[in-house]
């Protein structure tokens, strides 16, 4: 929403999480969107996680996960992919 980076705290704490319900890969990546606040663009690292096999157990957490990342991180939204789809949080 605002630039404000993620804090490192948040950071670790949602890479642990990501482990624990199942997801054994972590990749770095460009993220680039614009702030609702400003206007600006923004372009930061953030971190994708995945694994080659999901459960349909994993898959149902997704939104409950993305919306506390949402709420702890102060964004208007968080997308994640679910069988080549696009999902966003509200």
């Amino acid at each position: 929403k605002t630039g404000q980076p993620v804090s490192e705290a948040d950071i670790v704490r949602f890479k642990s999480r990501a482990k624990e319900i199942g997801f054994t890969e972590l990749t770095g990546a460009a993220g680039m969107w614009i702030l609702s606040t400003t206007g600006e663009a923004q372009v930061e690292h953030i971190w994708i996680v995945w694994a080659k096999k999901i459960s349909e157990e994993v898959r149902a957490t997704m939104p409950k996960l993305a919306e506390e990342i949402k709420v702890a991180t102060n964004q208007d939204s968080v997308a994640w992919e679910n069988g080549g789809k696009m999902e966003f949080t509200a």
